[in-house]
C-alpha cells in the first residue's frame, strides 16, 4: 500500500536492536507528552502497520489514580455526561468512537468536497 506524505506528521527510521528495542525519537516523545516510564500501547493493525499510543496502567483499585478515575466518572453520571450501553456490540463501537481522532475542520470540509477558503 503506497504512503502518502500527507498521512504523517513526523517520519524517521529506528534500528530494532538487541531484544527487540527501539529508540522513540525526541521529537515524538515530546510531542506525544511520553517520559521515561511511562507506557505506551503497541498495536498492529491488519494492512501490516504499527500503531504506539500513549496509555495509562492502573495497578491498584485503591490507588490515588484510581479513586481520581472513579470520581470523574461518577461527576459524568451526576452531570449526565453519558449514555447507556446495551450490548457488547455498543461496548465497541463506544470505544471506537472514543479512540477515532476528531477531523479538523480544513481535513472535514476537503472531505466534503468544500474549500475552506469559501467557508
Amino acid at each position: 500500500m503506497p504512503v502518502t506524505k500527507q498521512e504523517f506528521l513526523y517520519r524517521k527510521f529506528v534500528r530494532v536492536r538487541e531484544r527487540n528495542q527501539i529508540t522513540l525519537p525526541n521529537e515524538i516523545l515530546s510531542a506525544m507528552n511520553i517520559s521515561s516510564g511511562d507506557f505506551v500501547e503497541v498495536l498492529r493493525a491488519a494492512d501490516g502497520s504499527i500503531q504506539i499510543r500513549p496509555t495509562r496502567i492502573i495497578s491498584s483499585l485503591n490507588s490515588p489514580e484510581a479513586r481520581h478515575q472513579e470520581s470523574l466518572a461518577e461527576k459524568e453520571i451526576q452531570d449526565k455526561n453519558c449514555g447507556q450501553l446495551t450490548d457488547i456490540a455498543d461496548v465497541f463501537k463506544d470505544a471506537a468512537k472514543k479512540r477515532s481522532p476528531k477531523p479538523r475542520k480544513a481535513a472535514a470540509a476537503a472531505a466534503a468536497g468544500v474549500s475552506a477558503a469559501t467557508k
